[in-house]
């Protein structure tokens, strides 16, 4: 799927907006039996490219490979960036295998 300027923009901007502090404390995630990501490609008009890996079952997080913006416990993750990527570019509702 390809994003139009406009909506790339859009999760560009909540992409820039999430918290890369870690998490301290326990946390309980969904189970996640089947390594869902999605890889986001964001191209430039200079020719640059920047990947992200959306780890989109268990605990959810987004990764440059470098850095990794964690979902568990960061509001901006789920109201943010979540729910933006949603309605951008919904999930289908099943699984492989299925």
């Amino acid at each position: 799927m390809h994003l139009n300027a406009v909506a790339a923009s859009r999760l560009a901007t909540v992409v820039n907006q999430l918290s890369l502090a870690p998490f301290e404390g326990i946390v309980h995630c969904p189970a996640d039996f089947y390594g869902a990501t999605t890889i986001i490609a964001f191209s430039y008009r200079t020719g640059r490219t920047v990947d992200l890996l959306f780890h989109t079952a268990g605990c959810m997080s987004l990764s440059n490979g470098y850095v990794t913006a964690e979902g568990v416990s960061h509001p901006d993750f789920y109201d943010g960036f979540e729910s933006t990527f949603a309605s951008l570019a919904p999930v289908p509702d099943f699984m492989p295998g299925d």
